[in-house]
């Protein structure tokens, strides 16, 4: 990675106090720790914001002179099939043209050898912390990428975001102008719906990235975490992510209707749970008492 590159990501770290040297260092600023290999920690990339999160610090690191990206971060859950998802769909994307490449993970462990959970940092569980655990997983990856909002030129943010949304890139045949467009490139999205039968599900800002490769740059498309897979009948679990200004106009509509029916179902049992305390409520009538005469 060039040193102007190197040099841009530092330029907008979020967290300038958790990066004890300049960007002109040439010094480390610490090491991390996967599996048994140790990474020295040269800059600060992202991290994370707000007080309710994943806590995801992204570093730029090295290991025997080659650069990786070191995703540190608190994946929601305790269940294996839900921490290591984004391993498992890294894992189903490789060789995905703008996917990040999965070099190593770490379950992070205590000093005690227990994977490492915020559970355990806690006195006791209440009522308001049930199902809100999170465990703390560690990945390398490569290669290193740009932040979107840090393109150089128009032509590169769209080229960038039409990596990302668009499903094929077609260009005209320089030969035959009369030619049928030809497909050039099968792009993240399409590649992943079609041939992966995987949905990202988590598209924003911060997860599109730009690639510098060769003399080209490409749109790079980040964070698997909460990816899942396309069922042979198309369907996918729509719940549980998204942000909102970035979903689609279908999905959003499910969402509605899912909202409506179970805004329905509640009024029901409501109104259900209503009529059994009046059924409760009114007295038995009694037949009068004939008198033999």
């Amino acid at each position: 990675m060039s040193q102007d590159l190197t040099e841009s990501i530092c330029s907008v770290m979020p967290h300038s106090s958790q990066f004890p040297h300049s960007a002109h260092s040439p010094e480390p600023c610490g090491k991390s720790h996967v599996g048994d290999n140790i990474y020295i920690i040269k800059r600060i990339l992202f991290v994370s914001w707000g007080l309710i999160g994943r806590g995801t610090i992204c570093y730029l690191a090295s290991l025997n002179e080659e650069d990786y990206i070191v995703k540190d971060h608190w994946v929601l859950g305790k269940q294996d099939d839900i921490i290591l998802n984004e391993i498992e769909m890294l894992k189903l994307m490789h060789g995905v043209p703008g996917v990040p490449k999965l070099v190593d993970y770490w379950l992070i462990t205590t000093s005690v050898g227990e994977v490492d959970n915020t559970r355990s940092y806690r006195k006791r569980e209440h009522q308001s912390t049930q199902g809100t655990s999170c465990t703390h997983v560690r990945l390398i990856l490569k290669p290193c990428a740009r932040p979107l909002h840090m393109f150089q030129t128009l032509k590169e943010l769209v080229r960038a975001l039409r990596d990302i949304v668009i499903s094929k890139c077609l260009v005209d045949s320089e030969l035959n102008k009369s030619a049928e467009l030809m497909s050039l490139l099968l792009l993240v999205q399409k590649t992943a719906v079609e041939e992966r039968k995987i949905l990202h599900r988590n598209c924003s800002l911060n997860n599109v990235m730009i690639l510098d490769d060769l003399d080209i740059s490409k749109g790079f498309l980040i964070d698997w975490e909460f990816a899942v897979h396309i069922t042979a009948d198309n369907k996918y679990t729509i719940g549980g992510t998204g942000m909102v200004p970035f979903m689609s106009c279908r999905l959003l509509s499910q969402v509605a209707l899912l909202q409506q029916q179970a805004k329905a179902e509640a009024e029901n049992k409501k109104l259900s749970k209503t009529c059994k305390l009046k059924s409760k409520q009114i007295p038995a009538s009694k037949t009068p008492k004939t008198s033999l005469v």
